[in-house]
């Protein structure tokens, strides 16, 4: 069972789609049941929960083995983040697979330093994981994919381990067999 607290937004939603359609198994963590109904299909099951509700969580963990999340940054998210991780850990301690940001590690703005905190959040939280950036189309200029690469042979405490593999992945530019593998390896 694959787990994925965000399955709501855009990123999400492709996920939940392209797993499920490849015949995964899987469990959207959702606030709003109501409004996640155009989630359902065959292999997809909602499971309402709530980031800033630890004691939600657990429950969503249940048989899952590979937990994404890709929610939207907020204020909070390193706390949410945390809460995630910690329930991975204290229940299947399941492989989290965390979608962070090109620039992350530059302080550059407040969505970056939340990617970096959260990110080193993972890092410390222990067990297995994963970091993984999308990179959207309007993104991809040789500036952002230099700086790719820059972060990936970084040797800046965020990207100064062998864990987690952070994977940069041009969601325009990959078939759909190449998504599953990078987000499934």
């Amino acid at each position: 069972m694959i787990l994925i607290a965000g399955a709501t937004g855009t990123n999400g939603r492709m996920l939940t789609n392209l797993l499920a359609s490849a015949g995964y198994q899987v469990r959207a963590l959702v606030r709003n049941l109501d409004s996640a109904q155009s989630l359902i299909q065959p292999n997809v099951q909602l499971y309402k929960g709530d980031l800033a509700s630890p004691s939600s969580l657990d429950g969503a963990f249940d048989g899952v083995d590979r937990a994404f999340v890709l929610t939207t940054i907020v204020p909070n998210t390193v706390e949410l983040f945390q809460n995630f991780f910690d329930a991975a850990r204290r229940t299947t301690g399941a492989h989290v697979v965390k979608f962070s940001a090109l620039g992350a590690g530059y302080a550059d703005s407040v969505v970056q330093q939340q990617h970096t905190d959260s990110d080193e959040a993972l890092i410390a939280s222990g067990g297995s994981s994963e970091l993984l950036i999308l990179v959207a189309k309007y993104c991809l200029t040789s500036r952002w994919l230099h700086q790719s690469d820059e972060l990936r042979s970084s040797s800046s405490r965020l990207w100064d381990t062998a864990k987690p593999v952070m994977n940069t992945l041009a969601v325009d530019r990959c078939s759909r067999h190449q998504m599953l593998q990078v987000c499934l390896s």
